[in-house]
């Protein structure tokens, strides 16, 4: 069965909509990042996700799959059989509660979107790929434009971000949102690790509001989303 889903484009030569464009606030910044572009997932059991994780050297344990029963079994009826993507949704949020904020197998990075301190996003991010890169790239040197009281107060604002990868220095203009992280730096990234002819890109999932980021080929990507009914892209 499939279900349709929401997907923002991450990796370098997508037909990605800017999902940082249009945003007035708080609300509007969740509906526009899910609205983004629609995704298929195909259902599994969460046996299946397990599996298919396994098979692509992630490493799930037996707690996390349990866990994602005993939650699933707590939810109404009518949203157990009606709501689209839950499995996914259910297991990404085991999947990082149980990795806490480590990465996974060297392989996936898992986070919220709702970011416990927006003041320090892009560090935090950055540090995540990095822990998944196999040593690839380093991102050095991150400068922020100072956040004055007025910014900070209206929650919505431009900051403009410089870092360095490999040496090189690249700048990018995140728009903060409240406490919701910047979709935008990933696809930012993405054009510096093409231009530092890196032969990999990250692609993410985002089920409920855990973002799931690999850093890996297309065709490592196609074969997980096959296996797991996730949706890296």
């Amino acid at each position: 069965m499939k279900k349709n889903r929401v997907k923002v484009g991450m990796h370098a030569g997508s037909d990605s909509l800017d999902a940082r464009s249009g945003l007035s606030g708080r609300k509007d910044n969740s509906q526009k990042y899910m609205e983004a572009t629609m995704m298929n997932e195909s259902t599994k059991s969460f046996e299946e996700i397990a599996e298919g994780f396994r098979a692509m050297g992630v490493d799930v344990s037996d707690e996390v799959v349990r866990q994602c029963h005993k939650n699933f079994d707590s939810l109404p009826k009518e949203i157990q059989s009606e709501a689209e993507g839950l499995e996914q949704d259910i297991f990404a949020t085991e999947l990082m509660l149980g990795a806490e904020s480590q990465p996974i197998s060297g392989k996936l990075y898992c986070f919220s979107v709702e970011v416990e301190d927006i003041s320090c996003m892009a560090e935090v991010f950055f540090d995540g790929v990095t822990s998944i890169s196999g040593g690839a790239f380093e991102i050095t040197d991150i400068e922020k434009e100072a956040v004055t009281p007025e910014m900070e107060e209206s929650g919505v604002y431009q900051q403009k971000i410089s870092y360095r990868v490999n040496g090189t220095k690249y700048e990018y203009d995140a728009s903060i949102q409240y406490d919701w992280f910047d979709v935008g730096v990933i696809s930012a990234l993405n054009e510096a690790l093409a231009s530092e002819r890196l032969d990999k890109r990250l692609f993410g999932d985002c089920s409920s509001d855990i973002m799931m980021i690999s850093y890996c080929t297309k065709e490592w990507a196609e074969e997980f989303n096959e296996k797991t009914g996730f949706d890296l892209h």
